[in-house]
């Protein structure tokens, strides 16, 4: 089996300088078999996919799969966390089939693959303007002092 996860990227373009590559990890559950690697990385808008998992049993897998924040200036992360389903049945022949059920955690629909949303908006800092009260009470009081001594 594989577990598909897509991401996209919204927002303003991000600058080569900010990293858009983005990490998800599988969990699994006690005695859920594991894929070669529990982690994949997604280069900006993209997909990928855990796997393949090899199974060997009859039965009914769980897994958790989420995005790892990250600490890039101007990115929004998806914080979505999914349940995995994996079915595993058995034929006639003993022969293995699976079937991939994924759900947004607090949720019941049945989706195909995970899928994640990030953005990336431009962090500009305003410079301050206007009034300034302390600058002004310190002009107001350098006036009050000098108007004492005249």
């Amino acid at each position: 089996a594989v577990i598909p996860v897509k991401v996209t990227l919204t927002g303003a373009t991000p600058p080569s300088t900010a990293s858009s590559t983005f990490t998800f990890v599988l969990q699994g559950a006690a005695g859920a078999p594991m894929p070669a690697s529990d982690t994949i990385t997604i280069d900006g808008t993209g997909s990928g996919r855990f796997g393949p998992i090899a199974y060997t049993v009859p039965n009914t897998y769980s897994y958790t799969l989420y995005q790892v924040g990250g600490s890039v200036n101007g990115y929004t992360y998806d914080a979505t966390a999914y349940d995995v389903k994996v079915y595993i049945t058995s034929d006639n022949a003993g022969n293995l089939s699976s079937t991939v059920w994924l759900y947004k955690q607090g949720t019941s629909t049945k989706q195909n693959t995970a899928e994640f949303a990030n953005r990336y908006q431009v962090k500009t800092d305003i410079p301050k303007t206007g009034y300034d009260n302390d600058a002004q009470d310190y002009v107001d009081n350098a006036f009050a002092w000098l108007k004492d001594l005249l």
